[in-house]
């Protein structure tokens, strides 16, 4: 069976806002509200050493720095994120793009957990504070930065 990914999302089966849910325990059949969010906030701030996909390079030097790991080969995390990258997958834009219909239902469903996803770029701000960065390492991740200042 061939489904598009709006048929997907607008399913009765669907499971919304996936990350605040897991963060909080909560099931999906109960209906989510600011008070998951707080909660999902403090866990992921009191809780969790996290990372965020669309900015890796942070991510890993927070990890590396957190576990005290170290590359056996100079470069390598930079070469597999950047030079060779064997992770990337292309995907077809959103149908509709912002704003159209696809995207508000999205909105809708997912609005804790995009309210988490803003949060969590602000957060990772302050890691860099716990896991400061040693010489020649960027002021701090972009998005996070864009993020921090709304």
């Amino acid at each position: 069976m061939k489904l598009s990914f709006h048929k997907y999302v607008t399913m009765e089966s669907y499971m919304d806002e996936w990350m605040v849910r897991q963060l909080t325990g909560t099931m999906p059949w109960v209906t989510l509200d600011e008070s998951h969010l707080e909660r999902a906030k403090l866990v992921l701030q009191t809780k969790i050493l996290f990372g965020i996909m669309s900015e890796m390079d942070e991510t890993l030097r927070q990890l590396k720095d957190h576990f005290g790991l170290e590359e056996r080969i100079p470069g390598c995390v930079h070469n597999l994120l950047h030079d060779k990258p064997d992770n990337e997958n292309a995907h077809p834009g959103l149908q509709g793009r912002r704003g159209g219909k696809t995207w508000n239902v999205l909105a809708e469903k997912e609005k804790w957990d995009m309210s988490l996803y803003h949060y969590a770029l602000r957060l990772l701000v302050k890691q860099r504070v716990w896991y400061p960065p040693k010489a020649n390492v960027p002021a701090a991740p972009q998005a996070a930065v864009q993020a921090a200042a709304k």
